[in-house]
Order: structure tokens, then sequence, then C-alpha cells
């Protein structure tokens, strides 16, 4: 089992390397700029998943103003693949999002090769665009709602006649 921390400036080569791991089957190279860049903004939740003291896996979150969560650069060591690492990190992010109050679903765009994985987490895909990282990756954007909470207010009756 992983555990889970906030991400800290010193583990940017280990999650460099994590991404390097899964490159080109799952990441394209132009990619990689995109996540260094994102790893030194930090502007969003981001975590690592530290195995025997290794960082592992990794990966963040954020939700907007309307309440739609994104999972943001989930990755998981090639070499941790099927242990339960990418699990443990996906439902750890998941329960995250699902703290903050107006947060109703979580958008994703993965690849086909991925999208099974989300699935197992009642993640549905909703459009596909064939090659849309590259040729032969495609580009899956998935989707899980969840309920509406029974703790919600229901709406107060207006005033009479109007």
């Amino acid at each position: 089992m992983a555990d889970i921390r906030q991400y800290r400036p010193d583990d940017a080569s280990a999650c460099l390397d994590i991404f390097d791991s899964n490159r080109p089957k799952y990441f394209t190279g132009p990619e990689r700029d995109l996540f260094a860049a994102y790893l030194r903004r930090m502007d969003q939740p981001f975590f690592v998943a530290e195995v025997v003291g290794q960082v592992r896996g990794c990966g963040g979150f954020r939700v907007d103003d309307y309440g739609v969560g994104y999972l943001e650069w989930g990755m998981v060591h090639a070499s941790c693949h099927r242990r339960g690492v990418g699990a443990n990190l996906l439902r750890w992010r998941l329960e995250r999002v699902r703290q903050i109050a107006h947060a109703w679903c979580v958008l994703i765009d993965t690849s086909q090769h991925t999208a099974p994985f989300f699935a197992r987490f009642g993640f549905e895909p909703f459009r596909v665009i064939a090659d849309g990282y590259q040729p032969g990756l495609d580009k899956v954007f998935m989707r899980l709602v969840w309920p509406p909470s029974r703790a919600q207010p229901s709406a107060a009756p207006g005033p009479a006649g109007g």
C-alpha cells in the first residue's frame, strides 16, 4: 500500500521519472514539458504516493466555481502498475474532491489504455477523439457524477401568490 502526502518541490525529479516510465504508451513527448511546467507552477492540490519511502505515483485535482472537479496529471511508475498504487491514489483524490461541498462531478481526459481503469471506479466515457493526443493515442473524455446529497436543503416555498 502507498502512503500519500502533499507534493514538495524536491519531488519534481521523481515525478518526472514516473512520467518518463510511462512514455510513449501513456504520454506524448511534448506533454513532458507541460508536466514540468505544472510542477513548477504548483497552483493546485497535488500529491505523491510513496511505496517503501520512494515516490512511485503522483496526481492532483482542482474544483472550479461550478463544482466540477478535474483530475490532473495522475500517474504511477510503470514498475508499480497493477499493484494498487494507482487505485489507492485515485480513491484518495476522489475522497478529497468529495469533501468540497459544492463538488458534484469529476471530469478527466485519458487515453484508451487507461479508460478501463477509470471505468472500474464509475467513470463513464462521453466522447472519444481518435488520435486525439497523437497517432495511435486516442483522447477519451470521461465523467463521474455523484447523486445529489440528501443533506441539500430543499427549495423554500415562495410567498403566496408569487
